[in-house]
């Protein structure tokens, strides 16, 4: 008794082609966009959920982080970046000095002066302690109030206005890594394997019309 086994190898066109188009611009294109749209949701909800800790003005730096992230397709695969000034600082933390030129810091001490520039204000003067200066203060002014009588007009000082502390200045920052400013690695992965699984199922209706 004999048998005769015929087998038909069904599966490596499929293969090939399958290996061919993956390997094309149009499914990094595919993981560069899915991944975009992570980062921009994932920094749109952080915008919504820290608002700066002084209360004063908000920058959107998270929302203008996101607004500022792309992609970009190379023959080795796709380059995802946020290009906003500051977003690496925070995710990976460490210590943070005055540009050249320059020998303090001003770190922020009331509402009024976060997002903004200690150039900005026109009426600040520095604070000098023990050690050196140590704030930017606004300076103080008499608050004049008119008191009428008969025969004329007395004018008196009245209670003193203004002087407060607007930025703390400082030699350096010592920042700690905070790595939730984006989204953890298995997310990204996670994003990038359904973008790849979504452009392969899109290969499947010209499977069985393509031999190459």
């Amino acid at each position: 008794m004999s048998f005769a086994i015929t087998i038909t190898d069904n599966a490596t066109p499929w293969l090939n082609y399958l290996a061919k188009h993956l390997s094309e611009p149009a499914l990094q294109h595919e993981v560069g966009g899915e991944i975009t749209r992570l980062l921009l949701d994932h920094l749109t909800a952080l915008d919504e959920e820290r608002p700066n800790a002084l209360g004063g003005r908000r920058t959107h730096f998270y929302a203008r982080a996101g607004k500022a992230t792309s992609y970009a397709v190379h023959d080795n695969g796709v380059t995802v970046s946020v290009n906003q000034t500051g977003i690496a600082q925070r995710y990976f933390g460490g210590t943070i000095e005055p540009g050249p030129g320059k020998k303090y810091l001003t770190i922020p001490a009331r509402a009024e002066a976060h997002g903004r520039r200690a150039g900005e204000f026109n009426n600040l003067e520095v604070l000098f302690g023990r050690n050196g200066p140590y704030a930017l203060a606004e300076r103080q002014a008499t608050a004049i109030k008119f008191r009428k009588r008969k025969g004329g007009t007395t004018v008196t000082a009245g209670a003193m206005r203004g002087g407060g502390i607007f930025f703390w200045l400082v030699k350096s920052v010592s920042q700690d890594p905070d790595p939730s400013v984006l989204p953890d690695e298995s997310a990204i992965l996670n994003s990038a394997l359904f973008a790849a699984r979504h452009y392969a199922k899109t290969l499947t209706p010209n499977a069985q019309h393509t031999s190459d």
